[in-house]
């Protein structure tokens, strides 16, 4: 330091010795400076330090006075004249042993004949968590050295603060498919043997070198371990522990808002999943500079043109898009394969991922060595779901697209979980709906059935619903005490019911959510009117009444029974493969299915005189009697796709250009260069209402047309018979098909959709209110 201050004790020799190679680190201390922003937080640049011969012990405190004290206890100071007084230096403390199960005594052969971990409790009155510090020091061949820490989500600050050093504040959640339930790998965690998947073993030896320790200059100064850290369900929750699995679901909402980012990690590279990355990354571009926005709407005006003029004397700017690069078919087949390959993956599929991505700022996909930002893999889903749903492009129909018995693609499935995100998260934090989210997600994977409910509570808000995580109920008496607790509000949770037969040991009443839905579920308030008078425009109040008798397990509803299955078509029917000639073709064999039963209908009841009857049909129901009421009911396209054109507000949602432009559309390019494509225009097919059949399609799978004693059609579940009822219950909005399985009970076959909106008070003899008796 500065010769006008004098020596004071054994450290000011040693200080005034290295002035010079303080001087000489100044270059250094500036780049630390900017490269950690510290002058975002008012710490201006050291250059006083080498300058002016130091600062004073007044200057350093106010300089750092928002900086939490060090844990080692520091040299003595005292301030006289503002000038630095140093105490002796503390001895420096000897290197400690090695312990037993560090990396330095320890190899992976090694680490299972270690003592199994033991878990200390967890204080749940204080929202404490465990959270794994996983050392990123080690080599590919050492162990996985880690420990766990217990911290409270208490602590846990709203926003991320600049500099993030306790674990609380910089901790991320893995996201991962457990995959086999075999635990034949091993981990170091405090000095022990802890057993993992081989999943987890691989997602771990990634992440200890793809996500580094975090940035804290302050902590690397003071030589800290260079860690991560992670919440992982499988190490961090004792599994073992029933009542702590429960508590710890209490807290996931909290655990994965605080933690701003999730880590996913989908497997090791395989399936030509390097390749598939890469493809999603190019069908999701979009351009973000000036120059490349302009280029990307340029409009060629010539064939084969690859470049655009950018004003007088100016080169020549390359486009985006163009069509030079030349791949032989099977090349795109490959390509393809390895996207469906890669929606494939089973952690798309699995139940808890749910709330894994809907709660934080951002998500990150990991497969093997390759990375892909959430944006990008959703808006690829989104291009293909357009292409491979909504319009079946022949072209894009592939094994492996969607899963037996679906109506929806694996891009279809990818997509809603951005349709989730969109709702839990981004538009305002609002909850979800536990009866809607049990019953769209029923079809996702989970090795606990019961998981099926619990996975969708972080997600729903407290206060609306009794059912809590309690891992000591069983199955049955899970979704029955669930079933229950939903229907107090409304019964629109009965739309999910679909085992008439209860083969499964659950009431008819009960949804029993390990079997996925086998139709789409239709809209519950569709704005049929059930009141039986005409109440003008101002209709009564729809409650749901009625009454659980558990020593019959049954449920008696309130509501009335106003139709009846008269025909069904059994030969005519979507499936989830067929095309859109397919369904043009079973369309119109429903219409002559429908006019035939129709006017037969008709002519016997004016054979007996009822000349009622065929002006009530018309009043209680919008049958369709020519093509234009017949595109609106049945088919459903009648304004086609029209909601893709137009802007878009996060860049996700594919939105494409319009119809006379669309086969310049830069992305559609680039997907007829990449993907499997029989050569007709975009123009052809695309915005056409004869090929669009986005609507009825999923609808229509699982289900058959059927035609109603009353002359009214729609489509009824494939377990539907001739001879059973349809009904209204009070407190839902939609039809349902029930079956006597008594003198004096039903039981729930499932959801009827209606071509058309029902009017009961239209009816000339009105349907009673009753009880209907299910069990």
């Amino acid at each position: 330091m500065s010769k006008d201050i004098p020596p004071q004790l054994s450290a000011s020799l040693r200080i005034v010795e290295l002035e010079d190679q303080v001087k000489g680190l100044m270059e250094t201390v500036i780049q630390f400076h900017e490269m950690y922003g510290l002058e975002a937080i008012n710490i201006p640049k050291p250059d006083k330090y080498v300058k002016e011969g130091g600062y004073t012990v007044t200057e350093l405190q106010q300089r750092y006075a928002h900086r939490p004290a060090p844990s080692a206890t520091p040299a003595t100071t005292t301030a006289t004249q503002e000038t630095t007084v140093l105490s002796e230096p503390p001895k420096p403390k000897p290197k400690p042993e090695a312990a037993k199960g560090s990396k330095s005594s320890v190899t992976v052969a090694d680490v299972p004949s270690l003592p199994e971990y033991t878990y200390a409790p967890l204080n749940a009155a204080a929202s404490e968590i465990r959270l794994l510090a996983l050392d990123t020091t080690g080599r590919l061949d050492d162990p996985i050295i880690c420990r766990l820490i217990i911290a409270s989500l208490d602590d846990a600050a709203e926003c991320p603060p600049m500099f993030k050093s306790a674990p609380i504040e910089c901790f991320t959640p893995l996201s991962y498919c457990w995959g086999t339930s075999s635990f034949t790998e091993h981990i170091v965690v405090d000095g022990h043997s802890f057993s993992v998947t081989p999943s987890l073993y691989n997602a771990l030896r990634h992440f200890r070198k793809a996500v580094p320790p975090p940035e804290d200059p302050f902590k690397r100064l003071q030589g800290d371990k260079a860690e991560s850290y992670w919440w992982i369900d499988a190490i961090c929750v004792n599994q073992n522990d029933v009542t702590e699995r429960s508590s710890q679901v209490g807290l996931m909402t909290r655990l994965y808002k605080a933690a701003h980012m999730v880590h996913v990690w989908l497997g090791d590279e395989g399936d030509n999943s390097t390749q598939a990355m890469r493809l999603i990354r190019d069908l999701a571009y979009i351009p973000e500079t000036p120059e490349d926005i302009e280029s990307w709407n340029y409009i060629p005006k010539k064939a084969g043109q690859t470049h655009r003029p950018d004003g007088p004397g100016r080169p020549l700017v390359k486009l985006p898009v163009h069509e030079t690069t030349f791949l032989l078919e099977q090349e795109k087949l490959d390509n393809y394969a390895a996207i469906i390959r890669f929606y494939q993956r089973p952690w798309f599929s699995r139940v808890w991922i749910r709330q894994e991505i809907a709660l934080p700022s951002d998500v990150i996909f990991h497969c093997g060595a390759e990375t892909c930002n959430w944006k990008d893999v959703m808006r690829a889903a989104d291009i293909l779901t357009y292409l491979a749903d909504e319009y079946h492009m022949p072209a894009l129909q592939h094994d492996g697209l969607r899963d037996t018995h679906s109506f929806g693609s694996c891009f279809r499935k990818a997509l809603g979980l951005y349709e989730l995100r969109e709702e839990i998260s981004r538009r305002g934090g609002s909850y979800g709906e536990l009866q809607v989210l049990a019953l769209k997600w029923r079809h996702c994977l989970a090795t606990d059935p019961r998981d099926k409910v619990f996975a969708m509570l972080p997600l729903t808000n407290p206060d609306e619903t009794d059912v809590r995580a309690d891992y000591a109920k069983d199955k049955q008496k899970l979704y029955r005490d669930t079933t229950l607790s939903l229907l107090r509000k409304n019964l629109n949770y009965l739309s999910g019911c679909q085992n008439p037969t209860r083969s499964n040991g659950l009431p008819s009443w009960v949804p029993d959510l390990e079997v996925p839905s086998r139709p789409l579920l239709t809209e519950t308030n569709y704005g049929h009117d059930k009141s039986l008078v005409n109440h003008r425009g101002n209709p009564p109040e729809d409650v749901a009444k009625f009454e659980h008798v558990p020593s019959e397990a049954r449920l008696d509803i309130h509501g009335v029974i106003f139709d009846e299955v008269q025909a069904i078509n059994e030969d005519d029917y979507i499936e989830a493969e067929s095309s859109n000639k397919d369904v043009r073709t079973i369309s119109e064999r429903w219409r002559e299915f429908h006019e035939s039963h129709r006017d037969a209908l008709f002519e016997e009841w004016e054979e007996q005189g009822n000349w009622e009857a065929r002006d009530e049909c018309l009043r209680m129901f919008d049958v369709p009697f020519n093509d234009s009421e017949w595109q609106f009911h049945i088919l459903g396209n009648t304004d086609g796709d029209t909601y893709r054109e137009g802007g878009d507000r996060d860049g996700v949602r594919f939105k494409r250009w319009d119809d006379d432009n669309v086969d310049h559309d830069p992305t559609l390019k680039r997907v007829k260069r990449l993907l499997p494509s029989d050569g007709t225009p975009f123009s052809d097919v695309l915005g056409r209402e004869d090929e669009y059949f986005a609507n009825l399609r999923p609808l229509a799978i699982g289900r058959r047309m059927f035609f109603s004693s009353r002359g009214a059609i729609g489509l009824i579940p494939i377990e539907a018979i001739t001879g059973d009822k349809v009904c209204f219950f009070d407190g839902c909005g939609c039809p349902f098909v029930i079956r006597r399985a008594g003198n004096e009970t039903w039981v729930i076959v499932g959801q009827a959709y209606y071509f058309g909106r029902i009017v009961l008070y239209e009816a000339s003899k009105k349907p009673k209110k009753t009880i209907i008796r299910i069990v």
